[in-house]
């Protein structure tokens, strides 16, 4: 005879069939915590990423506008005076190296943005009292432009402002101020201010 023996189930074990409502919160709060920090590292990286960007933007045009006035200036015959020796203006007028050209350096505002202009004319019937051909020297495009201005940022300056002492040489200060195009925010704003001091070689 076969005797079968029936297994009956320890009243002492229990056997889960799922995740408790306990378990469950607890696993959507730590999978909330994780997106939530994730999320901030995220939108941390863009605007420090953003921010690097503009501020190189306006370096470069900075730069640019640095390399061209030291180099011309420095090599220019002379300097003509935008109003007296002394005061400044919001332009800057010289004779190139050879005196064949007028040069001229002047900030103007487009569209509600200050651009830095370099124009000339030829000297071949004497010297004329402004430049034309002017073409930008900075960026003021809408996006990722750069705004130029004298006094914004440091209240009281003058763009170009030309020293003659007697006997002595042409003396050139400028001062600029570079800002990116309408900000978007804290983290899409930048500036850089160029003060310079140019002595230039043929006026001696």
């Amino acid at each position: 005879m076969i005797k079968l023996k029936y297994l009956k189930k320890s009243p002492y074990k229990k056997e889960a069939d799922g995740f408790t409502l306990i378990e469950l919160l607890l696993v959507v709060s730590l999978l909330a915590i994780s997106v939530g920090v994730t999320g901030d590292v995220i939108a941390s990286l863009v605007r420090s990423y953003t921010k690097t960007q503009v501020q190189n933007e306006i370096e470069q045009n900075a730069n640019f506008v640095t390399f061209k006035l030291e180099k011309e200036v420095r090599n220019a015959s002379y300097t003509l005076f935008p109003v007296a020796n002394g005061v400044g203006n919001t332009v800057l007028r010289f004779v190139n190296s050879d005196s064949t050209r007028l040069i001229c350096y002047r900030l103007v505002t487009v569209s509600g943005v200050g651009v830095l202009q370099r124009g000339w004319f030829s000297l071949s019937g004497g010297i004329p009292l402004d430049c034309s051909n002017y073409t930008a020297v900075t960026n003021s495009a809408s996006i990722g432009g750069v705004n130029v201005t004298c006094n914004v940022l440091a209240p009281g300056n003058y763009c170009f402002t030309i020293t003659r002492a007697v006997g002595g040489p042409d003396v050139v200060k400028v001062h600029l101020e570079f800002a990116q195009v309408g900000g978007g925010g804290a983290s899409q704003t930048g500036n850089v201010v160029l003060d310079n001091t140019l002595v230039v070689r043929g006026s001696y």
